[in-house]
This record gives structure tokens, C-alpha cells and sequence, in this order.
């Protein structure tokens, strides 16, 4: 196995800097780091300049990944790398500590990040940083209380930084206290990071009303249309009219649910429980739907039809939305309740958005 990089390799990669993104230059300069060429220097002198500052976070865009040779944001990615470089080639540089933020800031799975090389290579870059910072040996104790009343009080040691689940805490709240007001003091040396989650279940939505989830990009709508069969040179043609009035059993009914918003998320989940007296048709290929849209298929894309509910798995939504139909067919009737159908990250918990509900009578 060849330890270091050619020569030649080296200046090929160099003569073509100028069209690599940020990944790119902080690959380069770990070479140059490792090689000991002084033009780790300008390298370094680069990636400063082009960091991008939010605040007290900072980080590198990068729109490529190489691992999978198209276009997709790795901007984690090249965050750790620039972040493992500086931290060797300026360990002084204020921008570790704000790129490490703003790499913690900016989990997307929890604890995690999206996908598994995400998290390994983002553990990899702040290796560096952890190694500099000596917070994996904290010596302080810490406080917590919400609106007054004490929830925790606790000791930190290099033990607790090195456990591999955070210390959780649990409040229950009332209701009365609209924004809850969260202190939290400590004492001693050493670094802490605290991060909030709320959970909340919204109730008493009236019929056509929507809650919308507060601080989530992601949003989905659900509409329904009758399907009519027409005679067309020998073949049965349908059409597809917004489902008004009451439908009869024995009607086919196209489902159509839209997704938008939320283009950075990745790995969903889109469910949609099914009127208590319908059943889905499972061959939806073989009806031909006049003016059939462009969405009403993803041959890539995993559906499961379930007795009570329809499940899609998207991997992404592209910047135009993402949209999903299905057919069913009444066969009961009766008045049935829809519950929303609903859209959520399958990796990050505690995240999801949904549509608004429905009432369908069906008459004989």
C-alpha cells in the first residue's frame, strides 16, 4: 500500500485546485500536512477565506460529494475536513470552535447525523478539536432549572464525557407557561453543550381546520378525485374530477398527497391511513388515467400498500416538491373519519408535519 501520495500526483491535483470545492481544498491540505510541503500554508490561508459565518458558527459549502459522484450537499463533510486541517495547520484559529459548533448545531438525526458516513467523518474532523480543547475531561457541576423549580443537579468527570448516551431530563409542562423559562448554571472548568427537544399534541382541529407544526420545513396536502371511465377506440379510459359530494361504494377514487418544503431533508417517511370502508388497488398500473401527471410513479422508490394505510420512502424531496398518487375503491357504506396523513424524517425523532383531516360519507 502506497503511504504517501507522487509527486506528480501531488501537482496534479494542485494545477487543478481552482475547481475544487472546500472538500477539495481541506483533502489537500491534509495531504500537504502529511507530506510536510510548505504549501500547506496557502492551503489554510484558502479555506479561511472562504469560510461562510453565521454568527458565532462558521462552515464550508461544498455541493459534491466524491463518495457518490453527483451533486449533493456534503458541506458536513468538508466542515470536518477543514476542521481537522486548521486544527494542525492553525490551532489557534477561532474558526474551530466556531465550525465545531456549528457542526454539533446542525445534527439532523438527533444525536446524529444523516447518514452513517456523515456522522463517521464528522467524529473524525473534531478529533483534532477534542484533542485541543480538553473537554473530554470536564471538572464542573451543573444546575438546571425550568421557571424557577429545579430539575437537575449533577457532577461532571472525564467518566461522564466519555459515556456513550447524554444525561436526559424529562419535564412535564401544564400548559399555563407559553414559553417555559430554562436556566441553567454551572461551576467549575471545562465545556458544556445542552440542546432542547419539545414534544406536543395538537387536538380539538375542527373539520377542514389544519395545525401546522411550528419550526418544521417540511409540509404535506391530500386531495382526492373521482375516476370516471370513458370508451376510447376499444379501451377504457379514465378521468380524473376533484371528489365533491358523497361517492358510492364500488367508486374508484385516485389519492393524491403532496410534499414541499424541507429540500435538506433526507430519508422519509410519508404515511396515509385509508378510509375505514375502502380498499387500495394494488395494480394501479393497469388502469390508464387520461393526462396521467408526470407524479404518478417513482419506480426507485419503495410504496408498501397495508390493509389500513399507504407508505411511501422517499429518500429526498427535490426543490419542486414531491408528489404520490394511489388508487382505492369504496366498499362500504358509511360516514369514515381520515385521520391526517403525515410526513417525518425516519431518523430524526420528534419532527413531523401533517395534513388536514377528513370526513367522507359514502351512500348506497
Amino acid at each position: 500500500m502506497q503511504d504517501k501520495p507522487t509527486s506528480a500526483q501531488t501537482e496534479a491535483v494542485w494545477a487543478l485546485r481552482e475547481k475544487m470545492t472546500s472538500f477539495g481544498w481541506a483533502l489537500l491540505g491534509l495531504t500537504f500536512q502529511h507530506t510536510k510541503d510548505p504549501r500547506a500554508a496557502d492551503v489554510a490561508t484558502h479555506l479561511v477565506s472562504t469560510v461562510q459565518q453565521e454568527g458565532e458558527q462558521a462552515h464550508w459549502a461544498s455541493d459534491r460529494d466524491p463518495m457518490l459522484d453527483f451533486e449533493l450537499d456534503n458541506s458536513h463533510e468538508a466542515t470536518a475536513f477543514a476542521v481537522k486541517f486548521l486544527a494542525q495547520a492553525q490551532p489557534q484559529s477561532p474558526l474551530l470552535d466556531q465550525a465545531a459548533l456549528w457542526l454539533v448545531s446542525h445534527r439532523d438525526q438527533g444525536y446524529y447525523w444523516t447518514t452513517t458516513k456523515k456522522t463517521a467523518f464528522v467524529i473524525y474532523g473534531l478529533t483534532d478539536v477534542l484533542k485541543r480543547s480538553g473537554e473530554l475531561k470536564p471538572d464542573y457541576s451543573v444546575k438546571v432549572s425550568v421557571d424557577g423549580r429545579e430539575v437537575l443537579a449533577k457532577s461532571f468527570s472525564g467518566e461522564d464525557a466519555l459515556r456513550p448516551q447524554p444525561v436526559k431530563i424529562r419535564v412535564p409542562l401544564d400548559g399555563r407557561t407559553a414559553q417555559p423559562q430554562i436556566t441553567i448554571a454551572r461551576r467549575g472548568k471545562g465545556r458544556l453543550y445542552v440542546s432542547q427537544f419539545w414534544e406536543y399534541r395538537a387536538s380539538g382541529a375542527a373539520e377542514g381546520e389544519r395545525t401546522e407544526p411550528a419550526g418544521f420545513p417540511l409540509k404535506i396536502n391530500r386531495n382526492y378525485y373521482r375516476l370516471t371511465a370513458q370508451q376510447e377506440a376499444g379501451r377504457i379510459v379514465y378521468g380524473m374530477e376533484p371528489l365533491e359530494g358523497s361517492p358510492k361504494p364500488g367508486d374508484l377514487v385516485a389519492v393524491r398527497l403532496s410534499i414541499f418544503g424541507g429540500v435538506n431533508e433526507r430519508y422519509l417517511l410519508v404515511d396515509d391511513p385509508l378510509p375505514a370502508g375502502a380498499e387500495v388497488i394494488e395494480k394501479d398500473e393497469l388502469y390508464e388515467i387520461r393526462g396521467k401527471p408526470a407524479w404518478w410513479r417513482s419506480w426507485y422508490e419503495r410504496r408498501e400498500l397495508r390493509d389500513s394505510h399507504v407508505t411511501y420512502y422517499p429518500w429526498a424531496v427535490p426543490k419542486e416538491g414531491l408528489e404520490y398518487v394511489y388508487l382505492l375503491r369504496f366498499t362500504n357504506a358509511g360516514v369514515f373519519h381520515v385521520a391526517p396523513a403525515r410526513v417525518e424524517p425516519m431518523y430524526r425523532t420528534n419532527h413531523l408535519s401533517w395534513s388536514e383531516p377528513k370526513t367522507l360519507e359514502v351512500k348506497p
